[in-house]
C-alpha cells in the first residue's frame, strides 16, 4: 500500500468531519437541562372549602427510560385548571399531589370520589369542560344523585362556538359596492381639491417671491441711479470748483502782471525825470 493511500485512510473526508461536528452539536443541545415548572406550596384549605384532590404525574425524569412525558405539560395544565376552578367555583380549593402520584396520572377526585381519570380515558382533560364537570358533580352530590358515573365518563372535546358569518344578499352587496364607490369618488375629489389648493398656494407663493424679487431689483436700480446722479453732481461741482479756482488764479496772475507793469512804468518815468 502506498503512502498516499495510508494518509487518506488516516484523515477522514471534510464531509464526515462536518457530520460529526453537527452530531456533537445535537447531542450538546439535547444534553442541556430543560427548565422544569414547579407548583408552589400553599396554605392548607379552610374548614368549609370544597377540596378537589389532584394526582398529577411529576418527576418525569425518573421514568424517562420508559416514557416520553413532558413534565411541564402536566404542571402547566394543573396550574391553568387551578386558576379556572378557584375563579369559577366559589369556596373551591385545588390540592396538588397529597401523596406520591402514579406514572402518567392526571386524576381529579373529591372526598375519595373519582371525578376524572386520565389513566382510564387516556386523554388529557381540558380546562373549561372540567370546570363544567365539577359544577355538575357538585350539583349531583348535593342532590344525592349517582356520582360513580364520573369515573368512567369520557370528556367531550370542547369546541368554542363558531361565529356565524351572514352572507350578504345581492342588494346588500350592491349597496356596499355603491357606498365604496361613492367614498372612493369623494376621496378622489377631496384629493384633487387638496392638490388644486396646494398648487394655487404654490403659485401664489411663487408670484409673491417674483414680486419681491422684482421689487428688490427695482430698488437696487433706483439706488444705483441715485448714486450715479450723486456721483455726476459731485463731479460737476468739482469741475465748477476747479474752473473757478483756475479763473481766480488767472485773474490773480493778470493783476500781478499789471502791478509789475505799473511798477516798471513808474520806475522808467522816475529815471526819465532824473
Amino acid at each position: 500500500m502506498s503512502e498516499e493511500t495510508e494518509i487518506q485512510q488516516q484523515q477522514p473526508p471534510q464531509e464526515e468531519k462536518q457530520q460529526e461536528k453537527q452530531q456533537e452539536q445535537k447531542v450538546q443541545v439535547q444534553a442541556q437541562p430543560q427548565q422544569i415548572l414547579k407548583v408552589q406550596k400553599r396554605d392548607p384549605p379552610g374548614e368549609n372549602a370544597t377540596v378537589f384532590e389532584f394526582e398529577v404525574c411529576n418527576n418525569c425524569q425518573e421514568h424517562a427510560w420508559c416514557t416520553h412525558h413532558d413534565e411541564n405539560k402536566y404542571t402547566q395544565l394543573y396550574l391553568d385548571m387551578q386558576a379556572a376552578i378557584e375563579a369559577e367555583i366559589p369556596g373551591s380549593f385545588c390540592q396538588y399531589n397529597k401523596s406520591k402520584p402514579s406514572t402518567g396520572a392526571f386524576e381529579i377526585s373529591h372526598n375519595g370520589i373519582l371525578i376524572y381519570s386520565k389513566k382510564k380515558t387516556q386523554l388529557f382533560p381540558q380546562v373549561q369542560p372540567i370546570v363544567q364537570r365539577l359544577k355538575q358533580f357538585l350539583d349531583d352530590l348535593e342532590n344525592k344523585r349517582d356520582t360513580s358515573k364520573y369515573a368512567d365518563k369520557k370528556e367531550k372535546k370542547y369546541n368554542p362556538p363558531k361565529e356565524k358569518k351572514e352572507r350578504p344578499t345581492f342588494q346588500t352587496y350592491m349597496k356596499q359596492r355603491e357606498e365604496e364607490e361613492r367614498r372612493a369618488k369623494e376621496q378622489k375629489l377631496e384629493e384633487e381639491a387638496k392638490q388644486k389648493k396646494e398648487e394655487e398656494e404654490r403659485q401664489r407663493l411663487e408670484q409673491e417671491r417674483l414680486a419681491e424679487e422684482q421689487k428688490r431689483i427695482q430698488e437696487e436700480q433706483e439706488e444705483s441711479a441715485r448714486k450715479q446722479a450723486e456721483e455726476e453732481e459731485r463731479q460737476r461741482l468739482e469741475q465748477e470748483e476747479l474752473a473757478r479756482l483756475e479763473k481766480q488764479r488767472q485773474e490773480e496772475e493778470a493783476a500781478q502782471k499789471e502791478e509789475e507793469q505799473y511798477q516798471e512804468n513808474k520806475e522808467e518815468e522816475q529815471q526819465k525825470q532824473e
